[in-house]
């Protein structure tokens, strides 16, 4: 069910806290392992996650890998809204499958979103046609991104050293060979765990028509290859990330892979990509206050005296995050599955 029954916020525990973080360690680390590391039963750990689980705070979502990113066409877009049709604005566009973030912000864009398309065209039709033709947008501003650095996956770093090895994932080839796109069974399974991250082989196999064999040896050959990876998140308010900041920069060109690879091992970054336009980096910073940002920015201008820091806006609500619907808490209430492609 992509329906969530969202009970009354709670707050977390610090063994949820912990089991969170161990799920963005290893978002499909099996109950023994999670056990193992958190010190308690798989039952426990299972039961823990389901409880999270329902109630919205915490789930697992497969996102393209390293290989697939730089294969698909991603871009950003600002967008200027009617007076009083932002959140409807954004829950139309919320309801498209390209769409995969939309935030509320602050200052000249009423909304951010991330859009993702198969190729240009497809990037060109959204872009020109179906985002302008939604219900109370007046403006569009878009940057088409180069290359995809970091954030897709971070952690609440509330296990240890120890603990996380543990739950180390296996990586992928060092040799992954020439990239490709996604085929069809490929595509079905990705759908499939876009709905759940932690679906099970058996129910994959099922809801495939496949072989439980056949879908294991298909994920596995996709994460190996660095294809798909999967990443758990949560109500970040929840946990004392009360906003999240985006800001431009402007870097030299022959400076932004080291800017842009540094900035994406912060551990406040959420996103950072290069992309096509005067300001030619975007980073998105999860933050405990607005404050933060200023010492965010400061540590950035003193590490890189050549960038230059443009725009900047506050996130003042997030409306979907990778295909996850939210409520006004943070919470999902439901979700929207990556379909990037045209049926067929």
């Amino acid at each position: 069910m992509n329906e969530k029954d969202i009970r009354p916020r709670s707050e977390l525990t610090e063994s949820d806290i912990q089991l969170i973080d161990a799920m963005q360690s290893n978002p499909r680390a099996s109950w023994a392992q999670l056990g193992k590391a958190l010190a308690v039963s798989p039952v426990t750990a299972m039961r823990r996650w389901q409880r999270l689980e329902d109630a919205g705070e915490a789930w697992v979502s497969v996102a393209f890998g390293p290989r697939q990113q730089s294969h698909i066409v991603f871009a950003f877009i600002e967008v200027m809204c009617d007076p009083g049709a932002v959140l409807d604005s954004a829950s139309e566009l919320g309801r498209m499958s390209h769409v995969i973030t939309i935030v509320a912000t602050s200052g000249d864009f009423d909304l951010f979103a991330i859009v993702f398309a198969e190729d240009l065209d497809a990037m060109s039709t959204l872009l020109l046609e179906d985002i302008p033709a939604v219900p109370g947008v007046r403006r569009l501003r878009s940057n088409v991104g180069t290359q995809w650095y970091g954030g897709t996956r971070w952690r609440l770093d509330a296990i240890n050293a120890e603990q996380a090895q543990q739950l180390r994932e296996t990586g992928v080839d060092n040799e992954p060979g020439e990239i490709r796109p996604l085929d069809v069974r490929d595509r079905a399974l990705f759908a499939a765990l876009s709905r759940d991250g932690r679906m099970a082989y058996t129910d994959l196999a099922r809801e495939l028509d496949q072989p439980v064999i056949t879908v294991k040896r298909r994920l596995n050959r996709l994460q190996r290859a660095g294809d798909v990876i999967f990443r758990c998140d949560l109500a970040r308010s929840m946990v004392g990330l009360h906003a999240m900041a985006i800001v431009w920069l402007s870097v030299p060109d022959v400076d932004i892979d080291e800017v842009a690879r540094t900035l994406s091992s912060w551990p406040e970054c959420r996103l950072c990509a290069s992309v096509v336009g005067r300001q030619n980096i975007i980073f998105a910073a999860g933050l405990n206050s607005i404050p933060h940002l200023t010492r965010v920015i400061s540590r950035m201008q003193k590490m890189f005296p050549t960038t230059v820091v443009g725009e900047r806006s506050v996130g003042i609500r997030p409306v979907k995050i990778y295909g996850r619907i939210l409520d006004a808490e943070g919470r999902c209430a439901h979700t929207i599955p990556i379909d990037l492609w045209p049926q067929t």
